[in-house]
């Protein structure tokens, strides 16, 4: 059956739909004048009140939530005032009406979402075809990563304390060191441990510990200005990129940096000027690096898989 109150019958090129505004001539989404007005008015009554019931904080939320699509960041945006209310641990609704007050460092959740402007700025409703790929990984004795030919990494001053933190640190060093080449773009963020990339999509989490949680996170926001930032998990042949990069920095720490990579192939080559033995790679030197006498002058690295 159709719901004639809830349908558009005639053809249009902007409508609302469930809070959100579609707009094809712009190809934009954002949020509706009705739901920008709801939300302005909830998060406005629990800035100005000293006291406000858990019913109102419940409200806040949900309104941030529900458009996050189509408020940049919105997700992170909402984290501290998250992370607060979780912990008061209010029970359904038998607690609806109890008064709390909000503390100072979630009013900078609140803060951001108290602007007009940003609320209607919204989301291009275009596919993102063209991503800017990282690759990282860590181990327990270094960390690293790439972006294209480009490498960074280092061995740990401290091991971190829990694997999941061991995994997100090199992210956010990584994202950091190349954050000036990732402006504008839209990065795709690759790693082999699957709560890194829940973290990263959902732009933090409840969990892990504050220093992790900052607005300034290069890995969840990031102070560059990138068109988006998601992240996927590395899955087969496609962790070779990444995963020798801990090891490749403490060679260069301690011998110098390699001019070459011997044995190598587009996905896994560790410097940027590689042989590889196919020519379907597109090798900068050439294919079979032992049918050529006439190396580069300098250090060269290899890497031979064992057998087993």
């Amino acid at each position: 059956m159709v719901n004639l109150d809830k349908s558009v019958l005639t053809p249009a090129q902007n409508m609302a739909y469930l809070g959100l505004e579609l707009d094809t001539l712009s190809m934009t989404a954002r949020l509706s004048k009705d739901r920008r007005t709801s939300l302005l008015l909830a998060v406005r009554s629990a800035m100005t009140k000293p006291l406000v019931r858990v019913h109102l904080v419940r409200t806040v939320l949900g309104l941030m939530a529900a458009p996050h699509p189509v408020v940049r960041l919105g997700l992170l945006h909402m984290r501290r005032l998250q992370r607060w209310f979780s912990r008061l641990r209010c029970l359904g609704k038998w607690d609806g009406h109890r008064l709390i007050s909000i503390p100072p460092q979630a009013h900078q959740d609140l803060l951001f979402w108290m602007d007009p402007a940003l609320l209607m700025q919204g989301t291009p409703l275009d596919c993102v075809s063209n991503h800017v790929e990282v690759f990282t990984d860590a181990s327990l004795t270094g960390w690293g990563g790439t972006l294209g030919h480009l490498a960074v990494g280092g061995a740990w001053d401290s091991l971190p304390s829990h694997i999941n933190v061991l995994e997100m640190t090199p992210v956010q060093r990584v994202l950091l060191h190349f954050q000036a080449r990732l402006k504008d773009s839209h990065v795709l963020v690759r790693s082999d441990n699957t709560t890194v990339v829940v973290y990263l999509n959902r732009r933090g989490g409840l969990g892990l510990p504050p220093s992790s949680q900052s607005g300034r996170d290069p890995a969840v926001g990031g102070p560059a200005p990138r068109l988006s930032q998601s992240a996927t998990c590395v899955q087969g042949p496609q962790r070779r990129r990444g995963q020798n990069v801990p090891g490749t920095a403490r060679l260069s720490s301690r011998f110098g940096h390699p001019v070459a990579d011997l044995f190598a192939s587009a996905e896994n080559a560790q410097c940027p000027l590689w042989f590889s033995l196919r020519s379907s790679d597109g090798p900068p030197l050439r294919v079979d690096a032992f049918a050529h006498s006439s190396w580069l002058g300098g250090l060269l690295y290899m890497f031979l898989q064992p057998a087993f």
